[in-house]
C-alpha cells in the first residue's frame, strides 16, 4: 500500500513537471511571437512613417487656371511609331499638376518630364509668352531609356519676368526628324516674387525648402529640389518617401520609381 502511494505521488509530480514545462514553453513562444510582432510593426513604422511636420505636398493657390491636359495626342498614339512594344508606358508626360500649370521663384527654372523607353533620339524645346511670341529655342539630346528628365532654362535664355506666364513645348524627334504628327508635351509656368517666402527659406535645409515651396504652391521649385535630393541620396528612405508623397499629391505617383536624369 505504501509503495503504491509512493508511485502515485511520483507520477503526480512528473505530470506537474511536464505540464509546467509545456506551459513554460507556451508562454515563452507567446512572448517571442509578441516580440517579433512588435518588432515587425516598429520596423514597418520606421520605413513608412513620414512626420506630418516634414510632409512635402503641393497646395495650389486659388488663382491658378482651370485644368488642362499637359499631354497632346498625335494620331499615331505613341512617342514614336517605332516605340518599343515592351515599354510599360508609351507616352511622354510633363510632371505637372493636372492643370498643366505651375509657379516658380527662379528666373531660369528647372522643369521635369517623363520619357518612356523608346526610339526618340532627341527633342526640341521652345518657350513662348502669352502672346505666343517665341522667346527661346533649343535642341535636347535623349538616350531613349525610360527616365524622368530635368531641363533647366540656361543662362543664355531670357530670364522669366515676375508676374508673367509662359508656355513651354517639348516636341520629340524620331530618327532625328520632326514629323507633322510628332508627339509633344507642353505646360505653363509663371514666375512669382514671394519675397517673404524667399526670406523665410533662405537658411532652411533643402528638404525644408521643398516643403515650404510645395505648401506655398511653388510647384516647379519644390519638385526640382526633391528631384536633386533624390539623385544625391538614392538610398535615403526619407527622401524617397517625400518624393513619392509630392508626386502622389498631383496624381503622378506611378513615376516615383523611374530613374531621374538631371542636367549637369
Amino acid at each position: 500500500m505504501k509503495r503504491r502511494t509512493q508511485i502515485a505521488l511520483r507520477q503526480s509530480i512528473n505530470r506537474q513537471n511536464i505540464g509546467g514545462q509545456i506551459a513554460l514553453r507556451q508562454n515563452t513562444h507567446e512572448q517571442i511571437t509578441r516580440s517579433m510582432t512588435v518588432a515587425g510593426l516598429a520596423t514597418s513604422c520606421v520605413l513608412s512613417y513620414v512626420p506630418a511636420a516634414l510632409s512635402v505636398v503641393f497646395a495650389p493657390s486659388a488663382d491658378e487656371p482651370a485644368p488642362r491636359s499637359s499631354v497632346e495626342s498625335p494620331s499615331h498614339g505613341s512617342l514614336c511609331p517605332q516605340t518599343l512594344a515592351s515599354a510599360e508606358r508609351s507616352r511622354p508626360v510633363g510632371l505637372l499638376p493636372q492643370n498643366a500649370y505651375g509657379k516658380t521663384l527662379a528666373a531660369h527654372p528647372t522643369l521635369l518630364f517623363y520619357l518612356p523607353e523608346s526610339n526618340a533620339d532627341g527633342a526640341v524645346f521652345t518657350l513662348k509668352d502669352e502672346d505666343k511670341t517665341l522667346l527661346y529655342f533649343s535642341e535636347i539630346s535623349l538616350s531613349g531609356a525610360e527616365s524622368v528628365v530635368g531641363l533647366t532654362l540656361p543662362d543664355q535664355a531670357p530670364a522669366l519676368e515676375v508676374g508673367q506666364r509662359y508656355q513651354w513645348f517639348i516636341v520629340f524627334k524620331c530618327e532625328g526628324q520632326l514629323y507633322p504628327d510628332s508627339d509633344y508635351i507642353n505646360g505653363w509656368i509663371e514666375r512669382t516674387a514671394e519675397t517673404d517666402l524667399q526670406q523665410a527659406i533662405a537658411t532652411s535645409s533643402e528638404l525644408n525648402k521643398a516643403k515650404s515651396l510645395g505648401l506655398s504652391g511653388i510647384w516647379y521649385d519644390s519638385l526640382a529640389i526633391l528631384a536633386t535630393l533624390r539623385t544625391e541620396h538614392p538610398q535615403s528612405l526619407e527622401i524617397t518617401a517625400h518624393w513619392h508623397e509630392l508626386l502622389d499629391t498631383v496624381g503622378l505617383g506611378e513615376f516615383a520609381e523611374v530613374p531621374i536624369v538631371l542636367p549637369n
